[in-house]
């Protein structure tokens, strides 16, 4: 699993993210994200990314992720942008005053699951038979 840190303002958690986990990737903004995200679809990705604004949520409505990613937005105290978080598919949003690593520890070993049951639940239908005539 990778875990992609993407902020423009701190970068002190990606540290503390890394001595936890082994594959921490920090990215600049959201735009490196989708291009790094491109070339390895086919790994498990939990994507952390810190907002300032609403515009910087928006941004995440223009991508259609696949089933191997967790979104995890870490924002400003507003029910308005955590709601709107939810309506683009964000799994976790987290307020700036509550983010410590602890929490961001907690809601990564937790995504491992949630992309485990997204996985084994595609919607892949099988048909085989035999043809012939008479």
């Amino acid at each position: 699993m990778v875990i992609a840190y993407v902020s423009t303002v701190d970068k002190g958690c990606v540290t503390q993210l890394r001595d936890e986990f082994e594959d921490v990737k920090n990215l600049d903004s959201i735009d490196e994200f989708i291009n790094f995200y491109a070339s390895g679809k086919s790994r498990d990705i939990v994507l952390i990314y810190r907002v300032n604004s609403e515009a910087d949520l928006n941004k995440l409505t223009e991508i259609h992720f696949g089933n191997n990613i967790y979104i995890i937005v870490i924002g400003q105290r507003n029910i308005e942008m955590s709601l709107r978080a939810g309506k683009i598919g964000v799994d976790s949003y987290v307020s700036e005053d509550e983010v410590n690593p602890d929490v961001i520890r907690t809601i990564v070993v937790k995504s491992q699951n949630v992309i485990k049951k997204r996985r084994g639940q595609s919607n892949i239908s099988v048909l085989a038979g035999i043809s012939g005539g008479v």
